[in-house]
C-alpha cells in the first residue's frame, strides 16, 4: 500500500471512530439516565428484573465495545501520531479537572477533621487528599503552552489516586460488587488509568500509537456514561458524589482531547505521511542504474582522452 492509500485508510477508520464515540456516549448517557429514574431500585442497587430498557442498554454497550475492539485491531496496523496541541478547550478542561481535584481534597481533609473529633478518622485519608492535590498539578500544567517533562512523574500520583478510590469502593461492604453501577465504575476507572498511562508514555518521549486512540475513546465513553447520569439521578447528597464529580472532570478532559484529535486529524495524517516517507527505502534498481550511467560516462571520457 502506498503512502496516499495508507493516509486514506487511517482517515477512513479514525474519523468515524471519534465521531461515533461522541454520539454513542450521548446515547448511552441518555439510556442510562432513563433507566436510573425508571427501573433502578436504589435499596438493592440493581435494575428491576425483566425490564426491557435496561436489557436494551446493556446490548447497546456490548455492541459498542465490539465495534470498538474491531476498530482498535484495524488501527493497530496503522501508524498514528498523537496531537499535543494546547487549544482553549484542553486548557479549560484541564483547569476544571485541577480545581475539581483540589475541592475533593479539601472536603476529604474536612471529613478527616470531623471524624477525628469522634475518634473514627483514618490516616490513609490524609494521604489520599495529598495525592489528589498533587494530581491537580498535572492538569494545571496542561494549561501551559508547552508540555512539561515532570508531568510524566505526576501522572503516577494521579494513577495512584484512582487506584485508591477503586480499592476503597471495592472493600466497601455496603456496595454490591456485581451491581450494574459498580461494574460501570470499574470500567470507567480502568479505561481512565489506561489513557493516563498512554499519555504519560508520550510525556517521556514514547510515540503515541493506536493505544492512545483506543484508550481515549473508551475512557470518554465509560466516564461519560457513568458520571453524567449518576450526578443527575443521585445528586449532591450521594455519598459517592465526589467520585461522580471526579469522573465527570475526567470525562470533560477526555472529550477535549478527543475533539483536539478530531479537529487536527489532517495535520496528524500529514505527520504520519512524513514518517512513512522517511522509512521508505530508495529503489535499488534506480540507484544501480545511476551507478552504471556514471561508470559509462567515466569510461567514455577515458576513451576520448586516449
Amino acid at each position: 500500500m502506498n503512502v496516499t492509500n495508507e493516509k486514506t485508510a487511517r482517515g477512513s477508520v479514525l474519523r468515524p471512530l471519534l465521531i461515533i464515540t461522541i454520539v454513542a456516549t450521548l446515547i448511552g448517557a441518555a439510556l442510562r439516565c432513563v433507566n436510573l429514574f425508571s427501573f433502578f431500585d436504589e435499596e438493592i442497587g440493581y435494575f428491576e428484573a425483566g425490564a426491557l430498557l435496561p436489557t436494551v442498554m446493556h446490548i447497546f454497550f456490548a455492541l459498542f465495545v465490539a465495534f470498538f475492539l474491531v476498530c482498535s485491531v484495524i488501527l493497530r496496523k496503522k501508524k498514528l501520531v498523537g496531537c499535543d496541541d494546547r487549544n482553549i478547550f484542553v486548557a479549560f478542561s484541564s483547569a476544571f479537572a485541577a480545581i475539581t481535584l483540589l475541592i475533593i481534597a479539601f472536603f476529604t481533609v474536612y471529613s478527616y477533621a470531623a471524624l477525628s473529633a469522634i475518634g473514627e478518622a483514618n490516616t490513609k485519608t490524609l494521604f489520599f487528599a495529598a495525592a489528589l492535590a498533587l494530581s491537580s498539578v498535572y492538569f494545571f500544567m496542561n494549561t501551559t503552552k508547552r508540555p512539561v517533562d515532570s508531568q510524566g512523574l505526576l501522572v503516577v500520583v494521579l494513577i495512584a489516586s484512582v487506584v485508591f478510590i477503586v480499592a476503597t469502593l471495592y472493600f466497601d461492604v455496603t456496595i454490591p460488587m456485581n451491581s450494574p453501577n459498580q461494574i460501570l465504575f470499574n470500567m470507567a476507572a480502568i479505561s481512565s488509568l489506561l489513557f493516563f498511562v498512554s499519555e504519560s508514555k508520550a510525556r517521556v518521549g514514547t510515540e503515541k500509537t493506536w493505544l492512545y486512540v483506543f484508550s481515549l475513546c473508551f475512557s470518554t465513553f465509560t466516564c461519560g456514561v457513568y458520571a453524567i447520569p449518576s450526578i443527575i439521578r443521585f445528586g449532591t447528597l450521594s455519598a459517592q458524589f465526589n467520585v461522580f464529580a471526579l469522573f465527570l472532570s475526567f470525562f470533560i478532559y477526555f472529550l477535549s482531547r478527543l475533539i483536539c484529535l478530531l479537529t487536527h486529524s489532517d495535520e496528524i495524517f500529514d505527520r504520519c505521511e512524513e514518517l512513512d516517507s522517511e522509512e521508505l527505502p530508495e529503489p535499488a534498481a534506480a540507484s544501480d542504474g545511476e551507478d552504471n550511467a556514471e561508470e559509462g560516462s567515466e569510461g567514455g571520457d577515458a576513451s576520448n582522452e586516449t
